[in-house]
């Protein structure tokens, strides 16, 4: 069996020749029984960062959720991906527009305590939570989803 393990950089709005030349065939290869495979966007802040932040969500929305298993956007990507200010309906959003699971991390909410939920389709969320640290850390999504694709 081999693993195979991707990331692909999120620095502008996915084109035909992305989708065709890279994440399509990684898609393919993770179907194939016989591999391991893990796939992952690298960078989803991206987002939040592109001039065109509208063309971005709706190719994503369009193109990518539909071949995701799992989406690991911080709240304010969620929100931002969906135009939801309510964590639970974006998650939704997420699901209807093909994510299999979508876990939303909690360390830019203004809570006491962290709290990532992970959803489903057709079933409860699933919620974790520990109590905050003092300070902000940088890249605590980012070590998430590269567990998760580990």
């Amino acid at each position: 069996m081999a693993r195979i393990l991707t990331g692909i950089q999120s620095t502008g709005v996915p084109h035909l020749g992305n989708i065709l030349g890279a994440i399509k065939p990684a898609i393919e290869m993770a179907k194939d029984p016989s591999n391991d495979s893990f796939l992952f966007i690298a960078d989803l802040h991206s987002l939040t960062q592109i001039k065109n932040n509208e063309e971005m969500r709706e190719k994503m929305l369009a193109l990518l959720l539909p071949l995701t298993t799992i989406i690991t956007p911080n709240s304010l990507e969620a929100k931002t991906l969906t135009r939801s200010t309510d964590l639970p309906n974006a998650a939704n959003s997420l699901l209807e527009h093909g994510a299999d699971s979508v876990l939303i991390t909690g360390t830019h909410e203004d809570t006491d305590a962290v709290i990532n939920s992970l959803y489903t389709k057709n079933e409860a969320p699933t919620k974790y939570h520990w109590e905050r640290l003092p300070g902000s850390f940088h890249g605590s999504g980012c070590t998430l989803s590269s567990n998760i694709a580990a």
